[in-house]
C-alpha cells in the first residue's frame, strides 16, 4: 500500500508541476549540395513554455582524420540564439583516425525552439568549404572519446539541459535519430541523354553505412516496371560506369540507384534507336 501511495504521490507531483519525462535524439542531414548540413533535434514529447527551456547544449560530430574537411558558415536557425565552435580536437590518442568538432548552444535559458512530438526542429546548419566530401558522423554514447571522458577530462559528449525533463533541468539527450551520420545517394550526371545502346553514369554515395549491394535501376516511365538492373560499387564516395541498353526497348525511362534502405531522385532517360 505504501508503495502505491508513493507512485500515485509522484504522479500528481508530476501533474503539478506541468513537467513530463521526455527524451531528445540530434540528426545529421545533408543538403543535396553535399556541402551544407543540417543538425536537428527530434523531442520524443510535446514540451511547453516554460518546460521547453534549454540552459545549455552541445552537438559532436567526427570526421575522418587527415581529409579536407573545412568547417564554416556556422548558422543558427533561431535568429535570436547563437551557436559557436566550442572546440576541435584533432586525432586524439584513443581515436586517432578521427577529428572531433563540438558545436555548443551560447544563448543560455532559450525557449525559442518549439520542441512538439515527432517534429524535428532545426538547431543550426554548418558547411564543409573544402574540396573533398569526407564522411561525417554525430558521435554516440558507445564512442570511445565518450567512454572515457572521467579519463580524459575533455567534455565532447552530446547533451541538451532542458527544464521539462523529469524534476529540473537535466540532459534530455537520448542518442541520434535514423544512422549516426548523413546519408545521401546522388546521381551526379548522366550521358549522353538521349541513349542509343550505352550510357554513361556517375553518382555519389554518401551513406553513412557503406551498404552490401547497391544497383542502377532502369524503369519504364509508363508502367514502372524495371526492366533492367545492373549491380555496383556499393563503396564510399563518387563513381561511375557504363550502363549496356542494346536490348532496351526505345521510350522513357527511369534511372536510380537503390540500396536496401536507400534510392536516389530518379533522373530522366530517353533511349532512341
Amino acid at each position: 500500500m505504501r508503495h502505491i501511495l508513493s507512485s500515485i504521490f509522484l504522479g500528481v507531483s508530476l501533474l503539478i508541476s506541468g513537467q513530463v519525462v521526455g527524451q531528445i535524439k540530434y540528426q545529421l542531414k545533408l543538403d543535396e549540395n553535399l556541402k551544407t548540413y543540417h543538425v536537428y533535434a527530434l523531442s520524443e514529447k510535446s514540451y511547453k513554455s516554460p518546460h521547453n527551456l534549454i540552459s545549455t547544449a552541445q552537438i559532436t560530430f567526427k570526421v575522418k582524420s587527415g581529409s579536407d574537411f573545412k568547417f564554416n558558415n556556422l548558422r543558427s536557425a533561431s535568429e535570436s540564439d547563437v551557436w559557436d565552435l566550442n572546440g576541435v580536437l584533432k586525432s586524439p590518442s584513443l581515436a586517432p583516425s578521427y577529428t572531433y568538432y563540438s558545436v555548443g548552444l551560447q544563448t543560455m535559458g532559450t525557449s525559442h525552439y518549439a520542441l512538439k512530438e515527432g517534429e524535428l526542429i532545426e538547431l543550426f546548419s554548418f558547411e564543409n568549404t573544402g574540396i573533398e566530401n569526407p564522411q561525417i558522423q554525430l558521435i554516440s554514447e558507445t564512442d570511445v572519446m565518450v567512454q572515457n571522458q572521467k579519463t580524459t577530462k575533455i567534455n565532447i559528449g552530446n547533451q541538451i539541459n532542458l527544464l521539462g525533463v523529469s524534476s529540473g533541468l537535466q540532459n534530455a539527450y537520448s542518442g541520434n535519430t535514423g544512422e549516426s551520420g548523413v546519408s545521401v545517394l546522388s546521381l551526379q550526371e548522366i550521358y549522353p541523354n538521349p541513349a542509343i545502346d550505352r550510357l554513361k553514369v556517375k553518382w555519389d554515395n554518401r551513406l553513412a553505412e557503406e551498404p552490401s549491394e547497391l544497383s542502377l535501376q532502369l524503369i519504364d516511365a509508363t508502367t514502372g516496371i524495371t526492366v533492367q538492373e545492373e549491380s555496383v560499387d556499393p563503396s564510399y564516395g563518387k563513381h561511375e560506369a557504363s550502363v549496356e541498353l542494346k536490348s532496351v526497348k526505345l521510350g522513357g525511362y527511369l534511372l536510380k540507384l537503390q540500396s536496401k534502405n536507400f534510392s536516389s531522385k530518379a533522373l530522366h532517360v530517353v533511349v532512341t534507336k
